[in-house]
């Protein structure tokens, strides 16, 4: 959404409203024996930890690893590391179209048509009859749009 905070772009010391997948969930006890939440979001620029102070029960309860959730917080800096205060985390559905799964996975280093004409050479260059069509079959069917959607570069 516009407005969003990438998470390669949080500061420390600034609001953060984004959407981002969680990627892990640790309920930990502060000193005083209160619980609250740890929790790794990723989005396609990478990851960060956040914390959940208040309401850890609820959100225990209510979030799990691999939700998409919209988190509304502060970045923080704690020992030298960045992270997210969170403040408001709320569950992002499947049926809801304001976030793309193409936002979670993470930017390809090379060029989505470099690496598909790549991939057509390749295939064609094959000696061995069998093993062209096997690749071509994979390459050329229903599999091609995801593949060149989440490349492994």
């Amino acid at each position: 959404m516009p407005g969003d905070v990438r998470i390669a772009d949080v500061q420390a010391g600034r609001p953060v409203e984004g959407v981002y997948a969680v990627a892990r969930k640790q309920r930990r006890h502060d000193r005083n024996g209160d619980p609250y939440l740890v929790l790794e979001l990723t989005d396609s620029t990478g990851s960060i930890e956040g914390r959940v102070w208040k309401n850890a029960d609820w959100f225990d309860r209510n979030v799990r690893e691999g939700d998409r959730v919209r988190a509304i917080g502060r970045g923080s800096s704690y020992r030298d590391t960045l992270q997210l205060d969170i403040r408001r985390i709320d569950k992002v559905g499947d049926d809801d179209q304001v976030v793309a799964a193409q936002s979670f996975i993470p930017e390809g280093r090379r060029d989505v048509a470099d690496l598909a004409g790549e991939l057509d050479f390749l295939a064609s260059e094959l000696m061995h009859d069998e093993l062209r069509a096997l690749v071509e079959a994979v390459w050329d069917g229903a599999h091609r749009d995801a593949l060149l959607r989440s490349p492994a570069t």
